[in-house]
């Protein structure tokens, strides 16, 4: 898959759904690059559920999408804000010298934390994990999983900075760990 894919998936999803974004983050490493749309998509007693989709490529020609959906506690009073949902990932990957190429698709589980303390006005930090078991790997990949941790600024309402870590990575049918990315990042998140 190609970029030009990835933003035909994102202006479709974008298009056919009834509101604005809610947010484009934009993430960034030496070697890769991540764009993710995220919509709130339903409203709910314990809070709402997001809808995410994402293109992640790098420079050694891997690519990977992604969709998820998440429910998320949501409160103006509580400085942590809890999500458990899913994640479908699908990507062309293992395509640097010396690892083994692999199409690998993947319905992952996965939670993620958000720390926003009051003493540090605009200061937030976050943490996430999602996995696959193998029951719930496809294609060239036994199991799947990412986790990051990032540290996020506030800019203004609609623009956030953030730095962190990422690690991406597929077990596959051959026995072969193949690592996507291990490496720190930077982005923006623009809020609509």
């Amino acid at each position: 898959m190609k970029l030009h894919k990835f933003i035909a998936v994102l202006v479709l999803l974008y298009v056919s759904h009834g509101a604005y974004a809610d947010s484009l983050n934009i993430q960034l490493s030496d070697a890769s690059a991540r764009l993710i749309y995220a919509a709130e998509v339903f409203g709910g007693e314990f809070g709402p559920t997001d809808m995410e989709v994402g293109a992640y490529f790098n420079d050694v020609d891997d690519t990977v999408a992604h969709v998820s959906l998440v429910l998320k506690t949501d409160s103006i009073e509580n400085p942590f804000v809890a999500a458990i949902g899913g994640r479908f990932y699908y990507g062309d990957v293992g395509n640097a010298v010396g690892q083994t190429p692999a199409t690998v698709a993947a319905i992952t589980f996965g939670v993620s934390l958000s720390f926003k303390p009051e003493r540090l006005v605009g200061v937030g930090f976050s943490a996430y994990y999602f996995a696959s078991p193998s029951v719930t790997s496809y294609l060239d990949a036994e199991r799947f999983a990412e986790y990051g941790l990032t540290m996020d600024i506030v800019i203004t309402e609609q623009v956030g900075f953030y730095v962190g870590y990422r690690n991406m990575s597929a077990d596959l049918d051959t026995g072969a760990n193949l690592e996507i990315d291990d490496s720190f990042m930077y982005g923006f998140v623009f809020r609509f």
